[in-house]
Parts: structure tokens; sequence; C-alpha cells
């Protein structure tokens, strides 16, 4: 049974090495801190905020670095092609702060899901939650090269039922392409960070000498790479069916129901032509959700278009 967890951070210091981190993160340097920041992406925020700062690491960080307190790490990936924009939703912070991962710790293909699945839910007129998403979506988790026993990787997403297409079938490029994100002032902030009760060992409240709750700050989900989410296995992140409200049973099969109608899409060849049997026939595969075609969407409007248009999408064979 998936459970609640713990606050993501209780406070900026952390005595964690990063040798648990695979190979591949841990050692690849930022393009952008050899090259100075040429062709990175830039627009992070929705317009017309101006709460974040876009900065480049300097060649000794990586992307599994601690940054500034109230700071993270971001693949260029996610801002450029996938549409996620600062401050994330509640549901991208309520599904980070359930793993307990910090954003780049999640493969690309499995960020475009959370904004696919998200998105999804907004046109069929229903509430995501961590329960329906974690009941859609199992955790798959990488085999790094090296001492594959002790290291750990990126973090994927992988459907129960196949109800979206990959976002890349192979995702190129992103690992080089990473910056850091700051916020600039109380409302990026907060969106971040809040202040809370500290705590003793034992979880019990700490008091001050003048007999007041002592606070301090947390971090609405992890800002930089942790290990403790690989420490539990992955199917404890797992809901089953009979953990899910019948609200959340209805709003599965909606979502599936909905996938079902789309028209079957034609095979076709390099050069546009449907791919026939022996017999003749064209043939067909099922159609899912286009994940990328989706976050491309930059409106409402746009993203209903796409879904009410996804008949028109499916090729008809030429003749």
């Amino acid at each position: 049974m998936a459970e609640e967890q713990a606050p993501a951070s209780t406070s900026n210091v952390d005595g964690d090495d990063y040798a648990w981190v695979a190979d591949e993160p841990r050692n690849t340097i930022s393009k952008f801190s050899l090259n100075g920041g040429e062709g990175m992406f830039r627009t992070i925020q929705r317009s017309p905020a101006n709460d974040w700062k876009l900065c480049i690491p300097n060649t000794s960080r990586r992307i599994c670095s601690k940054f500034q307190w109230g700071s993270f790490p971001m693949y260029q990936i996610a801002f450029e092609q996938m549409g996620y924009r600062l401050p994330f939703s509640d549901f991208e912070v309520a599904v980070f702060r359930y793993l307990h991962l910090t954003p780049s710790q999640l493969h690309p293909n499995s960020l475009a899901f959370i904004r696919a699945f998200e998105m999804t839910a907004a046109y069929l007129g229903f509430m995501p939650t961590i329960p329906l998403f974690f009941h859609a979506f199992h955790l798959q988790r990488s085999k790094p090269k090296g001492d594959a026993a002790n290291k750990f990787g990126w973090v994927s997403l992988k459907q129960s039922t196949k109800l979206f297409e990959m976002f890349l079938e192979s995702v190129r490029g992103f690992k080089d392409s990473y910056f850091f994100v700051k916020p600039l002032n109380s409302i990026s902030w907060q969106s971040v960070i809040y202040r809370g009760p500290a705590k003793d060992a034992t979880g019990a409240p700490l008091v001050g000498p003048d007999g007041r709750q002592v606070l301090e700050d947390y971090s609405r989900f992890p800002l930089s790479w942790r290990r403790n989410h690989y420490m539990k296995p992955a199917s404890d992140f797992v809901y089953s069916t009979e953990e899910l409200s019948v609200e959340e049973l209805s709003n599965y099969e909606q979502m599936k129901a909905f996938v079902d109608s789309f028209p079957r899409k034609y095979y076709e060849d390099e050069e546009g032509n449907p791919i026939v049997d022996d017999a003749g026939f064209p043939l067909t595969k099922k159609a899912f959700i286009d994940t990328k075609r989706l976050l491309a969407c930059k409106s409402e409007a746009e993203m209903e278009a796409l879904f009410r248009n996804v008949d028109r999408r499916s090729k008809a064979p030429k003749v």
C-alpha cells in the first residue's frame, strides 16, 4: 500500500554525498557551464510573471548537486519541449513530493506523462489525484553502469494500461542540457518553501526558551537528488484497485473509455502511403493520446481542439 510520506526536506542541511548517484548524472557537466549559456531556453515561468531566475551552474556542479536553498536543478527539455512552467501546479508538486524525488530525478518521458495525465483529466472534467495517477502508472528504475547494486539513476513511469504515447521513443541530448532555477521574491519562494513546526529526533515539536513553538523552513518537494526514494521497493508507491475511491475508479474508467473511442490509425510507409496486408486491406493499430502533440498545446482552447479533432488525425488510406 502506498503511504503518506514525511515532509520532503526538513532543512537545507544534508550530509549526503553523491557516491550513490549513477555515473552518468554524477559526471555530466552542463553544456551551459561550458558555453556561457548559449542555446539556453529562457521561458521558465508563466507570462507576465518575473518571479524566477534561470542560473548557469559552475563547472563543479552537476544535475545531482545541492544548490542554494530554495533553488533546484532542471533539465531544459522540461521547459522547452514539455511546456512546464513555474510555479509547478499543485498536482505536479504532489507527484514529486509523493515520490520523494526532485524533478530532474525523473526521466523526461515520465515528466511528460505527468503533464499529459493532468491535462487529459482537466479535459475530461475530473481532478487528478495521487492514488489515481499511481494506479495508472507504476515505477521503473534505471540500471546504471558501474556498481548497479549501490548506484541509482533516473526513475521512469510505466503505464499499467497504455493510454498515452511516449513523448519520445528515444530521448537524446537532455543529459547535459540543465541549469538551476532560483526564486526571486516571496511569491516564488512560497511556492517552494513553507514554514512549519521544527521537530526533534522523535518527531516531537520543538519549543523555544520562551515557550513558543520553534519554526523552520520545509521544501514542498525535494530540491536536490535524494537517495531515500530508492530505499523503498517500487511497488510501495503503487495504488491497487482496492485502494481507489469509487470516484477515482470511475474517472480511470472514463479515461480508458475515452482512449478506446479513438479511431484506429493506419500504418504508413515513409512516403505516407498506407501499408496493406496480403489481402490488400490497410493495416491499422490502436490509437492512444499523442503526448507530444498534447504538450505542444499552448492554451486550453488548443488542447480542446486537439482532442475534438482526434478522429481527423487518424489518417484515412489513400486510394
